[in-house]
């Protein structure tokens, strides 16, 4: 077991060394609650409806006064902990458990999300462990915002049973009044016991006291006096006599509201409520969870699969990222990813933005969540690669639902009018394919996947390879589906289309032993020898599209292993821009080895493992993806800083600085919806297609067995897959004991299936 940290029994992470883990992060939400909680109780909280808006000021504190005066706050902030205290904290799906043990008194701090409601739940657990009664001061205090310039008040108000605090937003126009007076401009804190006293200020909490040192309040006691004009909290204190062996125990409920008498917290204060509430949290946590289970040697992709991902595509689906001005490209990789394991869950998500797109096939990449006001410069720009991202993301979709009736289903257009899902794929690859230079290559306009790539076609002329690249896969994807459809002239259209750009491709950006990446609009090539750079997505769509034959992929896998390969996984270019370069723009100005200017881009080396796992090579596939993960061994938290339990954007790139491999400590990432495909039906290669489940496993050489478990068509399907047969041999399938021919099993109708699966060694289908 590390000393710092390790994962429990359930899974779960639990921290011990507060200078290791204690500014670890878990993020606790709904569908219109967003929380972020660290080892000590702090972190944001977020309202989204009817506008996402932050409602605190992300610290809390928790305090316990023992008899003699010594005073203590077991999670270790603001004050450490005193000689002698333990800490440790626990970080599960559902909930955080910070928990302290000192002087015989074992305290746990729990912060939980309920299923529903604009609302959070603090649990305070107080058990004394010694022999004698313990008299202690017991005080809970989260901080609100500052007051505006409109003023704000404070009070425990006896009707509602709550702290209130009210703070109008300042506006200047009369009109502004209605629609602000909408807005969550009543913060409570409901608790389960009434306090025996309280303070609604800063001042009154905190006192003179300065910083690190123990409030006045916690020491000498609250007011109970309302505030305003000044910095609000919400400190509740209690007067506890606990016998030996005895358990205290007190929740609040916090959140923001239109009017107190929204405040939903009525059915959580009966007593053994907001336990059962988290049971059936759990619950439902865990029905999520076994659509999808995969066992394999290696128990941390096993973890992130099983639970983490699957954590962190919900909440970058159902809540986009907690974000209002974003690139709907996201929006779609996470309800792809999403559909993975439910797809039925999955597709409003991709409904939603489907009804962005115009009747031309157009669809606009970054927009601005409805209600909200833009917060987001790229939102005044045209970047080309929505379209593309719409077939790519609704064919994996349709294969994860084995639906192909999806294609027929009416959707709306942003301007008017409607059509099925089919014509709105076909307008989309039109649109895009249409957008062509003189080069052939789709045009850049200002930036593709590499939003700040905003020089080279910014008069109009520049073209992407990786979005010519993207397209041709798109193409690629649908023309199956539209042959199953019997759609055989969109078919057709489909591979003719895809032909073409990847002739083009080749014919205008092979370098040799790359692909270079675009053109700009003086016709100049960038990515190449004349500029001495390699991009690694130029060369993972160049095999993901099919324009690169097979020597041409094996020379760009050289290439990425002589050029991009870091011990952290393979850089997003190289070199690095040090400073401004006109011909690519704002990407050089970023820091050298940071995001897209040479960083290990978590999201664009799974675009490498996909290129990989279609090259038939499983051990590469794998390699590359565990390299990007939290527990990548050659990268070990300690000098990363990044939370094991969820996937970061990005690792610094830059190899000749102390920071190399340092997290971006950023959330919400494509790697997440790619990791899961990849991994999943690249290299355990269980594939969910309209016409079945096919199996193509690319196992690495250090995985001689598997077993992979998908619910799909109400069928639990338990694939259990054993790498004995010689290299090169095909895939040998049993299903319920029967030998079968071929490698697709159609759906079934039973509520459970066995296949049992001989497939070749060495990672290579």
């Amino acid at each position: 077991m590390n000393p710092s940290w390790n994962w429990d029994d359930n899974g779960h992470t639990e921290v011990h060394d507060p200078r290791i883990g204690g500014a670890w992060w878990n993020y606790l939400f709904n569908d219109s609650v967003y929380l972020r909680v660290d080892g000590y109780g702090n972190g944001l909280s977020f309202n989204r409806e009817p506008r996402i808006q932050s409602w605190g000021r992300g610290q809390r504190q928790l305090w316990l006064r023992f008899a003699d005066g010594a005073c203590w706050c077991p999670s270790g902030w603001p004050i450490p902990q005193p000689d002698g205290a333990q800490w440790r904290v626990i970080h599960a799906p559902c909930w955080t458990r910070i928990i302290g043990r000192w002087r015989e008194v074992e305290v746990e701090w729990q912060a939980l999300v309920p299923r529903q409601g604009q609302r959070e739940v603090w649990t305070v657990r107080v058990r004394n462990l010694g022999r004698q009664t313990q008299q202690l001061g017991i005080t809970s205090a989260l901080f609100q915002p500052a007051a505006g310039f409109m003023g704000s008040q404070g009070y425990w108000d006896d009707q509602h049973g709550m702290m209130l605090r009210h703070d109008f937003p300042h506006h200047a126009a009369w009109d502004d009044y209605q629609p602000l007076s909408q807005c969550a401009n009543w913060l409570f804190v409901a608790p389960t016991l009434t306090p025996d006293t309280w303070a609604a200020c800063d001042r009154d909490f905190l006192g003179a006291s300065p910083p690190g040192a123990v409030p006045e309040g916690v020491r000498d006691g609250l007011p109970s006096r309302p505030a305003a004009l000044e910095p609000s909290c919400a400190a509740l204190q209690y007067q506890v006599e606990l016998p030996a062996g005895d358990v205290w125990e007190v929740s609040f409920i916090a959140g923001a509201v239109v009017h107190p008498d929204q405040a939903p917290v009525a059915d959580l204060l009966a007593e053994g409520a907001i336990a059962a509430e988290q049971a059936a949290l759990e619950a439902a946590w865990e029905e999520e969870q076994q659509r999808l289970l995969i066992s394999t040697p290696d128990p941390d992709v096993d973890r992130f699969v099983n639970t983490w991902w699957k954590k962190e595509l919900l909440w970058e689906a159902r809540l986009w990222r907690n974000g209002i001005s974003t690139p709907w490209r996201n929006e779609l990789q996470d309800a792809m990813g999403y559909a993975i394991f439910n797809p039925t869950a999955a597709k409003p998500f991709l409904q939603a933005v489907t009804a962005g797109q115009g009747s031309d096939g157009h669809l606009k990449v970054w927009n601005t969540r409805a209600g909200e006001k833009p917060n987001h410069p790229l939102v005044n720009f045209r970047h080309n690669d929505g379209g593309i991202w719409l077939i790519i993301c609704w064919c994996h979709s349709i294969q994860q639902a084995g639906e192909l009736s999806w294609l027929d289903e009416d959707l709306p257009f942003a301007d008017g009018g409607s059509a099925p899902l089919i014509e709105h794929l076909r307008l989309a690859m039109e649109e895009s394919f249409a957008d062509r230079g003189q080069h052939g290559l789709i045009r850049m306009h200002d930036g593709d996947w590499t939003d700040p790539l905003n020089g080279p076609g910014r008069q109009g002329r520049g073209g992407s390879g990786w979005a010519t690249m993207a397209l041709a896969y798109a193409c690629r994807l649908l023309q199956p589906l539209a042959a199953k459809h019997r759609n055989t002239a969109l078919a057709e259209r489909c591979a003719a289309v895809a032909d073409e750009l990847n002739a083009t491709t080749n014919e205008q950006l092979w370098a040799g032993d790359r692909f270079a990446y675009g053109i700009d609009d003086e016709g100049k090539r960038f990515g190449d020898h004349h500029d001495g750079r390699i991009w690694l997505n130029a060369q993972s769509w160049g095999i993901l599209s099919g324009s690169a034959d097979e020597q041409q992929a094996a020379t760009c896998t050289a290439s990425v292993k002589q050029h991009l390969a870091t011990p952290c996984g393979p850089l997003l270019l190289h070199p690095s821009y040090q400073g401004w370069d006109p011909q690519v723009g704002r990407l050089s100005l970023k820091v050298p080895g940071s995001t897209e200017n040479g960083s290990i881009y978590c999201h664009s080396a799974a675009f490498w493992a996909a290129a990989q796992a279609a090259m038939g090579d499983g051990n590469a596939a794998y390699d590359t993806l565990r390299r990007v993960l939290p527990s990548n061994p050659d990268n070990p938290v300690e000098h990363s800083g990044q939370a094991p339990f969820w996937q970061h954007n990005a690792w610094f790139g830059n190899l000749s600085h102390p920071s190399f491999g340092r997290s971006s400590g950023t959330i919400g990432t494509g790697t997440v919806a790619w990791g899961m495909l990849i991994a999943v039906e690249h290299i355990l290669g269980v594939q969910a297609t309209v016409d079945g489940l096919v199996i193509a496993p690319r196992l690495p050489a250090s995985w001689p067995q598997v077993q992979v478990e998908r619910v799909l068509h109400g069928c639990r399907y338990t694939v259990d897959i054993t790498a004995d047969l010689s290299p090169g041999s095909p895939p040998q399938l049993s299903v319920d004991g029967q030998a079968v021919d071929g490698a697709c099993v159609p759906y079934q109708q039973a509520a459970h299936c066995q296949i049992t699966v001989h497939c070749a060694q060495a990672g290579r289908a």
